[in-house]
Protein backbone atom coordinates (compact mmCIF):
# COMPACT_ATOMS: atom_id res chain seq x y z
CA UNK A 1 0.00 0.00 0.00
CA UNK A 2 1.61 3.27 -0.91
CA UNK A 3 1.74 6.49 0.98
CA UNK A 4 -1.47 7.67 0.66
CA UNK A 5 -3.08 4.97 0.52
CA UNK A 6 -1.78 3.79 3.88
CA UNK A 7 -2.18 7.56 5.62
CA UNK A 8 -5.23 7.95 5.05
CA UNK A 9 -6.98 4.91 5.24
CA UNK A 10 -4.86 4.92 9.14
CA UNK A 11 -6.46 8.19 9.46
CA UNK A 12 -9.89 7.16 8.30
CA UNK A 13 -9.68 3.67 10.52
CA UNK A 14 -8.56 5.99 14.28
CA UNK A 15 -11.67 8.55 12.64
CA UNK A 16 -13.69 5.89 12.75
CA UNK A 17 -13.39 4.04 15.58
CA UNK A 18 -13.39 7.91 17.72
CA UNK A 19 -15.86 9.07 15.44
CA UNK A 20 -19.10 7.45 17.23
CA UNK A 21 -18.13 8.20 20.77
CA UNK A 22 -17.22 11.77 19.51
CA UNK A 23 -20.46 12.04 18.38
CA UNK A 24 -22.45 10.62 21.39
CA UNK A 25 -20.52 12.74 23.80
CA UNK A 26 -21.22 15.46 21.49
CA UNK A 27 -24.87 15.25 21.33
CA UNK A 28 -25.75 16.33 24.85
CA UNK A 29 -21.91 17.81 25.78
CA UNK A 30 -23.89 21.37 26.49
CA UNK A 31 -26.17 19.96 28.59
CA UNK A 32 -24.14 18.21 30.97
CA UNK A 33 -22.54 21.02 31.72
CA UNK A 34 -25.75 23.11 32.26
CA UNK A 35 -26.36 20.24 34.64
CA UNK A 36 -22.89 21.17 36.62
CA UNK A 37 -24.07 23.98 37.39
CA UNK A 38 -22.72 26.02 33.93
CA UNK A 39 -25.03 29.48 33.00
CA UNK A 40 -25.46 30.26 29.70
CA UNK A 41 -22.34 33.13 30.36
CA UNK A 42 -20.40 30.02 31.62
CA UNK A 43 -20.97 27.98 28.34
CA UNK A 44 -19.80 30.68 26.77
CA UNK A 45 -16.37 30.93 28.81
CA UNK A 46 -16.01 27.09 28.48
CA UNK A 47 -16.13 26.94 25.12
CA UNK A 48 -14.15 30.10 24.96
CA UNK A 49 -11.36 28.30 27.11
CA UNK A 50 -11.15 25.38 24.88
CA UNK A 51 -10.96 27.66 21.79
CA UNK A 52 -8.07 29.67 23.71
CA UNK A 53 -6.04 26.78 24.68
CA UNK A 54 -6.17 24.80 21.43
CA UNK A 55 -4.97 28.06 19.28
CA UNK A 56 -1.99 28.43 21.19
CA UNK A 57 -1.25 25.34 21.89
CA UNK A 58 -1.33 24.42 17.58
CA UNK A 59 1.79 27.16 17.66
CA UNK A 60 3.60 24.23 19.50
CA UNK A 61 2.32 21.57 17.00
CA UNK A 62 2.94 23.74 14.30
CA UNK A 63 6.60 23.54 15.07
CA UNK A 64 6.33 20.31 16.31
CA UNK A 65 4.33 18.97 12.81
CA UNK A 66 7.45 20.86 11.19
CA UNK A 67 10.19 19.53 13.49
CA UNK A 68 9.55 16.25 15.11
CA UNK A 69 7.49 15.12 12.33
CA UNK A 70 3.90 14.91 11.42
CA UNK A 71 3.48 11.60 12.62
CA UNK A 72 4.82 11.37 16.18
CA UNK A 73 3.20 14.78 16.71
CA UNK A 74 -0.23 12.87 15.95
CA UNK A 75 0.41 9.73 17.60
CA UNK A 76 1.58 11.61 21.29
CA UNK A 77 -1.29 14.08 21.53
CA UNK A 78 -4.00 11.36 20.46
CA UNK A 79 -3.15 9.75 23.80
CA UNK A 80 -2.95 12.92 25.64
CA UNK A 81 -6.64 13.71 24.26
CA UNK A 82 -7.33 10.33 24.90
CA UNK A 83 -6.52 10.37 28.66
CA UNK A 84 -8.09 14.35 29.00
CA UNK A 85 -11.32 12.75 28.35
CA UNK A 86 -11.37 11.29 32.22
CA UNK A 87 -11.53 14.08 33.48
CA UNK A 88 -14.90 14.90 32.15
CA UNK A 89 -16.23 10.87 33.32
CA UNK A 90 -15.27 12.03 36.75
CA UNK A 91 -16.30 16.03 37.01
CA UNK A 92 -18.66 17.16 40.14
CA UNK A 93 -18.92 20.84 38.51
CA UNK A 94 -18.46 23.47 35.44
CA UNK A 95 -14.78 23.76 37.00
CA UNK A 96 -13.51 20.21 36.26
CA UNK A 97 -15.08 21.20 32.27
CA UNK A 98 -12.91 24.76 32.63
CA UNK A 99 -9.85 22.30 33.33
CA UNK A 100 -10.98 19.48 30.67
CA UNK A 101 -11.62 22.10 28.06
CA UNK A 102 -8.23 23.51 28.13
CA UNK A 103 -5.81 19.97 28.30
CA UNK A 104 -7.94 18.80 25.49
CA UNK A 105 -7.47 22.29 23.58
CA UNK A 106 -3.51 21.29 24.47
CA UNK A 107 -3.45 17.68 22.92
CA UNK A 108 -5.47 18.70 19.45
CA UNK A 109 -1.96 20.38 19.02
CA UNK A 110 -1.91 17.66 16.67
CA UNK A 111 -4.36 19.81 14.28
CA UNK A 112 -1.66 21.13 12.11
CA UNK A 113 0.26 17.68 11.95
CA UNK A 114 -3.12 16.38 10.73
CA UNK A 115 -3.79 18.63 8.21
CA UNK A 116 -0.26 18.60 7.04
CA UNK A 117 -0.04 14.87 7.03
CA UNK A 118 -3.41 14.30 4.93
CA UNK A 119 -2.83 17.29 2.24
CA UNK A 120 0.88 15.83 1.70
CA UNK A 121 -0.37 12.31 1.22
CA UNK A 122 -2.58 13.48 -1.86
CA UNK A 123 -2.12 15.05 -4.81
CA UNK A 124 -3.16 18.65 -5.36
CA UNK A 125 -6.30 17.94 -8.11
CA UNK A 126 -7.92 15.81 -5.58
CA UNK A 127 -6.98 17.34 -2.11
CA UNK A 128 -10.30 18.44 -1.12
CA UNK A 129 -11.89 15.15 -2.14
CA UNK A 130 -9.75 13.58 -0.37
CA UNK A 131 -10.08 15.31 2.99
CA UNK A 132 -13.94 15.04 2.45
CA UNK A 133 -13.66 11.05 1.57
CA UNK A 134 -11.29 10.44 4.82
CA UNK A 135 -13.57 12.47 7.48
CA UNK A 136 -16.58 10.77 6.24
CA UNK A 137 -15.21 7.24 6.43
CA UNK A 138 -15.25 8.86 10.71
CA UNK A 139 -18.79 10.44 9.68
CA UNK A 140 -20.20 7.23 8.98
CA UNK A 141 -19.53 5.46 12.44
CA UNK A 142 -20.81 8.27 13.92
CA UNK A 143 -24.11 7.82 13.29
CA UNK A 144 -24.08 5.45 16.38
CA UNK A 145 -23.38 8.21 18.52
CA UNK A 146 -26.40 10.24 18.60
CA UNK A 147 -28.43 6.38 18.74
CA UNK A 148 -25.49 5.54 21.42
CA UNK A 149 -26.51 8.77 23.48
CA UNK A 150 -29.93 8.42 23.34
CA UNK A 151 -29.63 4.69 24.86
CA UNK A 152 -27.06 5.45 27.96
CA UNK A 153 -28.45 8.75 28.44
CA UNK A 154 -32.28 7.14 28.93
CA UNK A 155 -30.93 4.16 30.43
CA UNK A 156 -28.88 6.16 33.11
CA UNK A 157 -29.99 9.56 33.40
CA UNK A 158 -27.95 12.50 31.99
CA UNK A 159 -25.05 12.96 34.43
CA UNK A 160 -23.95 9.30 34.67
CA UNK A 161 -24.98 8.60 31.59
CA UNK A 162 -22.48 10.69 29.69
CA UNK A 163 -20.26 9.96 32.15
CA UNK A 164 -20.05 6.45 30.77
CA UNK A 165 -20.02 7.80 27.07
CA UNK A 166 -16.18 9.70 28.10
CA UNK A 167 -14.96 6.80 29.38
CA UNK A 168 -15.45 5.16 25.94
CA UNK A 169 -14.03 8.15 24.24
CA UNK A 170 -11.28 7.59 26.47
CA UNK A 171 -10.49 3.92 25.24
CA UNK A 172 -11.38 4.98 21.97
CA UNK A 173 -8.32 7.40 21.68
CA UNK A 174 -5.44 5.73 23.78
CA UNK A 175 -6.63 2.02 20.94
CA UNK A 176 -6.69 5.04 18.02
CA UNK A 177 -2.87 6.71 19.12
CA UNK A 178 -1.72 2.52 18.84
CA UNK A 179 -2.96 2.54 15.57
CA UNK A 180 -1.26 5.55 14.51
CA UNK A 181 2.37 4.50 14.95
CA UNK A 182 1.55 3.21 11.66
CA UNK A 183 1.32 5.92 9.77
CA UNK A 184 3.83 6.91 7.65
CA UNK A 185 6.09 10.18 7.90
CA UNK A 186 5.62 12.74 4.96
CA UNK A 187 8.00 15.40 6.47
CA UNK A 188 10.87 14.96 4.02
CA UNK A 189 13.44 17.39 6.00
CA UNK A 190 12.53 17.50 9.58
CA UNK A 191 15.31 19.19 11.90
CA UNK A 192 16.07 18.89 16.03
CA UNK A 193 13.64 20.92 18.47
CA UNK A 194 15.50 24.12 19.02
CA UNK A 195 13.45 27.33 20.83
CA UNK A 196 15.57 29.92 19.05
CA UNK A 197 14.76 28.26 15.91
CA UNK A 198 10.86 27.70 16.60
CA UNK A 199 11.09 31.72 16.66
CA UNK A 200 12.62 32.16 13.89
CA UNK A 201 11.27 29.76 11.74
CA UNK A 202 7.74 31.30 12.84
CA UNK A 203 8.73 34.63 11.88
CA UNK A 204 9.82 32.90 7.95
CA UNK A 205 6.01 31.29 8.17
CA UNK A 206 4.26 34.54 9.29
CA UNK A 207 5.65 36.75 6.72
CA UNK A 208 4.81 33.93 4.69
CA UNK A 209 1.05 33.78 6.31
CA UNK A 210 0.80 37.98 5.75
CA UNK A 211 1.61 37.95 2.18
CA UNK A 212 -1.30 35.57 0.59
CA UNK A 213 -3.72 34.48 3.98
CA UNK A 214 -4.74 37.66 5.74
CA UNK A 215 -7.86 38.23 3.64
CA UNK A 216 -8.56 34.87 3.65
CA UNK A 217 -8.05 34.14 7.40
CA UNK A 218 -10.25 37.37 8.09
CA UNK A 219 -13.13 35.51 6.02
CA UNK A 220 -12.69 32.39 7.45
CA UNK A 221 -12.63 33.46 10.75
CA UNK A 222 -16.09 35.37 10.76
CA UNK A 223 -17.29 31.73 9.11
CA UNK A 224 -16.67 29.87 11.48
CA UNK A 225 -17.75 32.20 14.40
CA UNK A 226 -21.08 31.84 12.25
CA UNK A 227 -20.61 27.76 12.90
CA UNK A 228 -19.32 28.37 16.41
CA UNK A 229 -22.54 29.97 17.64
CA UNK A 230 -24.83 28.28 16.28
CA UNK A 231 -23.19 24.77 17.30
CA UNK A 232 -22.61 26.33 20.92
CA UNK A 233 -26.03 27.59 22.04
CA UNK A 234 -28.68 25.70 19.52
CA UNK A 235 -28.66 22.66 21.96
CA UNK A 236 -29.18 24.83 24.80
CA UNK A 237 -31.74 26.50 22.96
CA UNK A 238 -33.72 23.64 21.69
CA UNK A 239 -34.28 22.01 24.78
CA UNK A 240 -33.56 24.11 27.84
CA UNK A 241 -35.70 26.97 26.48
CA UNK A 242 -38.39 25.50 23.54
CA UNK A 243 -38.87 22.57 25.90
CA UNK A 244 -37.57 19.86 22.95
CA UNK A 245 -37.19 16.42 24.88
CA UNK A 246 -33.88 14.77 24.86
CA UNK A 247 -35.30 11.78 22.98
CA UNK A 248 -36.09 14.36 19.88
CA UNK A 249 -33.18 16.43 20.52
CA UNK A 250 -30.63 12.72 19.99
CA UNK A 251 -32.86 12.35 16.80
CA UNK A 252 -32.12 15.72 15.51
CA UNK A 253 -28.67 15.17 15.64
CA UNK A 254 -28.93 11.38 13.93
CA UNK A 255 -30.70 12.88 10.99
CA UNK A 256 -28.21 15.74 10.41
CA UNK A 257 -25.63 13.81 10.47
CA UNK A 258 -26.91 11.50 8.27
CA UNK A 259 -27.32 14.89 5.82
CA UNK A 260 -24.04 15.90 6.87
CA UNK A 261 -22.17 13.18 5.55
CA UNK A 262 -23.47 13.40 2.28
CA UNK A 263 -23.22 17.50 2.26
CA UNK A 264 -19.40 17.01 3.12
CA UNK A 265 -18.72 14.16 -0.06
CA UNK A 266 -20.45 16.40 -2.76
CA UNK A 267 -18.83 19.90 -0.77
CA UNK A 268 -15.65 18.37 -1.33
CA UNK A 269 -16.45 17.38 -4.31
CA UNK A 270 -17.59 21.01 -5.87
CA UNK A 271 -14.88 22.60 -4.28
CA UNK A 272 -12.56 20.63 -6.35
CA UNK A 273 -14.59 21.78 -9.56
CA UNK A 274 -15.97 24.74 -9.05
CA UNK A 275 -13.56 26.65 -6.62
CA UNK A 276 -13.40 26.49 -2.87
CA UNK A 277 -14.68 30.42 -2.03
CA UNK A 278 -18.00 29.22 -3.67
CA UNK A 279 -18.46 26.49 -1.72
CA UNK A 280 -17.96 28.50 1.68
CA UNK A 281 -20.40 30.87 0.13
CA UNK A 282 -22.89 28.53 -0.44
CA UNK A 283 -22.55 26.81 3.27
CA UNK A 284 -22.42 30.87 4.49
CA UNK A 285 -26.26 31.16 2.88
CA UNK A 286 -27.20 28.32 4.27
CA UNK A 287 -26.32 28.72 7.56
CA UNK A 288 -28.07 31.89 7.53
CA UNK A 289 -31.18 30.63 6.73
CA UNK A 290 -30.50 28.85 9.34
CA UNK A 291 -30.78 31.68 11.92
CA UNK A 292 -33.89 33.35 10.08
CA UNK A 293 -35.84 29.89 10.09
CA UNK A 294 -34.92 29.89 14.03
CA UNK A 295 -35.48 34.03 14.78
CA UNK A 296 -38.65 33.76 12.71
CA UNK A 297 -39.92 30.01 13.99
CA UNK A 298 -43.08 30.03 11.58
CA UNK A 299 -43.26 26.13 12.08
CA UNK A 300 -43.41 26.05 15.81
CA UNK A 301 -40.54 25.37 17.90
CA UNK A 302 -39.58 21.79 17.34
CA UNK A 303 -39.93 21.95 13.30
CA UNK A 304 -37.96 25.62 13.23
CA UNK A 305 -35.32 23.65 15.19
CA UNK A 306 -35.12 20.65 12.84
CA UNK A 307 -35.20 22.62 9.58
CA UNK A 308 -32.73 24.85 10.92
CA UNK A 309 -30.37 21.77 11.62
CA UNK A 310 -30.66 20.99 8.32
CA UNK A 311 -30.02 23.61 6.44
CA UNK A 312 -26.80 23.92 8.62
CA UNK A 313 -26.03 20.47 7.65
CA UNK A 314 -26.23 20.59 3.79
CA UNK A 315 -22.55 22.03 3.04
CA UNK A 316 -19.54 21.51 4.60
CA UNK A 317 -16.78 24.14 3.61
CA UNK A 318 -14.45 22.46 6.15
CA UNK A 319 -12.58 20.52 3.50
CA UNK A 320 -12.72 23.87 0.60
CA UNK A 321 -10.79 25.48 3.72
CA UNK A 322 -8.21 23.28 4.68
CA UNK A 323 -7.19 22.74 0.89
CA UNK A 324 -6.86 26.70 0.06
CA UNK A 325 -4.68 27.08 3.22
CA UNK A 326 -2.34 23.77 1.99
CA UNK A 327 -1.96 25.27 -1.02
CA UNK A 328 -1.28 28.83 -0.62
CA UNK A 329 1.76 27.71 1.81
CA UNK A 330 5.25 25.84 1.14
CA UNK A 331 5.85 22.17 2.45
CA UNK A 332 8.04 23.19 5.43
CA UNK A 333 6.00 26.02 6.63
CA UNK A 334 2.99 24.38 6.16
CA UNK A 335 2.13 23.15 9.64
CA UNK A 336 3.12 26.55 11.19
CA UNK A 337 0.84 28.40 8.50
CA UNK A 338 -2.20 26.21 9.69
CA UNK A 339 -0.79 26.86 13.52
CA UNK A 340 -1.05 30.89 12.52
CA UNK A 341 -4.29 30.59 10.67
CA UNK A 342 -5.78 29.15 13.32
CA UNK A 343 -4.87 31.08 16.57
CA UNK A 344 -6.28 34.24 14.66
CA UNK A 345 -9.38 32.46 13.88
CA UNK A 346 -9.63 30.70 17.11
CA UNK A 347 -8.66 33.90 19.01
CA UNK A 348 -11.26 35.87 17.04
CA UNK A 349 -14.03 33.05 17.79
CA UNK A 350 -13.55 32.49 21.36
CA UNK A 351 -14.27 36.58 21.88
CA UNK A 352 -17.54 36.27 19.41
CA UNK A 353 -18.35 33.09 21.47
CA UNK A 354 -18.15 34.57 24.70
CA UNK A 355 -20.11 38.08 23.34
CA UNK A 356 -22.87 35.54 21.87
CA UNK A 357 -22.85 33.69 25.80
CA UNK A 358 -23.64 37.12 27.40
CA UNK A 359 -26.44 37.58 24.75
CA UNK A 360 -27.71 34.58 25.60
CA UNK A 361 -28.12 34.88 29.05
CA UNK A 362 -30.07 38.55 28.56
CA UNK A 363 -32.69 36.95 25.86
CA UNK A 364 -32.01 33.16 24.61
CA UNK A 365 -32.88 34.53 21.13
CA UNK A 366 -30.10 37.37 21.41
CA UNK A 367 -27.47 34.44 19.79
CA UNK A 368 -29.95 34.06 16.90
CA UNK A 369 -29.79 37.90 16.04
CA UNK A 370 -26.08 38.16 16.07
CA UNK A 371 -25.68 34.89 14.05
CA UNK A 372 -27.60 36.75 11.78
CA UNK A 373 -25.92 39.62 11.87
CA UNK A 374 -22.39 38.13 10.62
CA UNK A 375 -24.07 36.00 8.15
CA UNK A 376 -25.23 38.86 6.58
CA UNK A 377 -22.22 40.61 6.57
CA UNK A 378 -19.87 37.40 5.25
CA UNK A 379 -22.76 37.49 2.33
CA UNK A 380 -21.73 40.82 1.94
CA UNK A 381 -18.06 40.58 1.56
CA UNK A 382 -17.71 37.18 -0.23
CA UNK A 383 -20.13 38.21 -3.14
CA UNK A 384 -18.10 40.87 -3.48
CA UNK A 385 -14.82 38.51 -3.62
CA UNK A 386 -16.66 36.46 -6.32
CA UNK A 387 -17.72 39.52 -8.13
CA UNK A 388 -14.26 40.43 -8.57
Amino acid sequence: MGKERSNIFLMSLTWSIMSPFGAAVNTYAILFWESLGATPLIIGILSSAYLISISFSRLIGGYLADTLGRKKTIVYMTLIYGFSNLILALAENWIYVLIAQIIIGFSLMYQPAISSLITESLPKERRARGIAIAGVTGGFTAFFGPPLAIFTVNTFGLQKGMRILYVLLAISAIISSIIRLKLIETLKNNSKLNIKEAIKHYKEALNEFKKVLIILTIIFSLFVSLTSIFGTFIQLYSVSYLGISLAEWGIFVFIIQIIGMMGTILSGYFADKLGRLKIVFLNVIFITISYLILFLGLLGGLFSVLIALIFSSLINSGPAIEATIAEKSSENNRGKIFAIFSLIRDLFVALIILIAGFAYSLNPKNFIILGLIIGLVLIFILRKILKS
